[in-house]
């Protein structure tokens, strides 16, 4: 069997990859390397209880520690969801982002041109928001080779990380794929995204807050949807491409939290808290619009429906 890391695995995204890895059994050892930041999870990373993960505590701007992991280790995949990800915290706080999302992801580049297997692969998870928000949700969707207009500073470090690639490519013939994801939401995410917090604060009796009017239109994928469109891809999808991976649905803002309180009173807890509209975020983008055709007919994976991903995610919460 071949070794695959996956920086950044112990994240939201990258540990329910790490639990898809195990599942598929065709990569031994699955090298977990993690800064362990607050969004990390280990203890889930450890629940996971397999001999083939070797976890290695680490930042991605650590030049030498990558490259004994790689020296170590026959490396054949490396899939970075290294990243800072929460666009509030880089609204007030950019300079991490920077230092991990562009600097952090230049020298697991340049380690990896140098020490990944010659038929090895490069996968870089970006985001939908490298394209900029429309003005309307009836623009043009964006494809794979719509220009880069990000708009506030994480999507900036994303799009600087995308563009980062696609010089290794040209320059260096580099063997790499970026895969961009529209909203990822599933079991056991951090609360201080969207959807967690809203149903925390529902389970709670406590106001939901919302930004502005509610009215922000998002497209949103179900987390294990997400992670076997990132191991389709990553089998079968080519060299030095980009991918986009789409999300079951759009809905604004406001829509969701009545459809999660609605649900949440289906299953007999009736919510006795409000919606809390308050002021909006800085440099909000109304929607983003993406267009996921391209990536027809290589994932084979039918996309779970927002309504039967929430009620997965409710039925947890209300059980525990």
């Amino acid at each position: 069997m071949k070794a695959i890391l996956v920086t950044g695995g112990a994240g939201f995204i990258g540990k329910h990859f790490v639990k898809l890895l195990i599942e598929k059994d065709l990569y031994d050892p699955i090298i977990v390397y993690d800064q362990l930041t607050y969004a990390s999870d280990l203890d889930y990373i450890k629940s996971l209880r397999s001999n083939k993960i070797i976890f290695i505590h680490g930042d991605i701007n650590d030049h030498s520690k990558l490259e004994k992991v790689f020296k170590n280790n026959f490396i054949d995949k490396v899939v970075n969801f290294a990243a800072e990800s929460h666009v509030d915290r880089s609204i007030h706080s950019s300079r991490s982002f920077f230092m991990t999302n562009v600097l952090g992801l230049q020298t697991l580049l340049e380690v990896s041109r140098a020490n990944l297997n010659k038929d090895g692969l490069f996968i870089q998870i970006s985001t939908d928001e490298v394209y900029g928000g429309s003005l309307s949700i009836d623009s043009p969707l964006n494809h794979e080779g719509s220009p880069l207009n990000p708009r506030n500073p994480y999507a900036a470090s994303k799009a600087s990380g995308d563009l980062l690639v696609k010089s290794y490519e040209h320059t260096y013939n580099f063997s790499s794929m970026i895969i961009r994801l529209t909203n990822n939401y599933g079991l056991h995410q951090n609360k201080e995204k969207l959807i967690p917090k809203v149903m925390d604060h529902i389970l709670n009796h406590q106001p939901i807050p919302l930004y502005g009017d509610g009215n922000y239109y998002r497209n949103w994928l179900y987390v294990e949807d997400a992670c076997q469109g990132i191991y389709d891809l990553m089998e079968k999808g080519h060299k030095q491409e980009i991918y986009n991976l789409v999300g079951s649905g759009l809905v604004s803002n406001v829509a969701l939290v009545h459809d999660i309180i609605q649900s949440f009173n289906f299953h007999g807890h009736v919510y006795k808290g409000h919606i809390d509209f308050v002021n909006d975020r800085l440099g909000h983008d109304l929607v983003y619009l993406v267009d996921g055709r391209k990536v027809q007919g290589l994932i084979a994976r039918e996309l779970k429906p927002l309504k039967e991903g929430l009620t997965i995610l409710i039925e947890d919460i209300l059980n525990k």
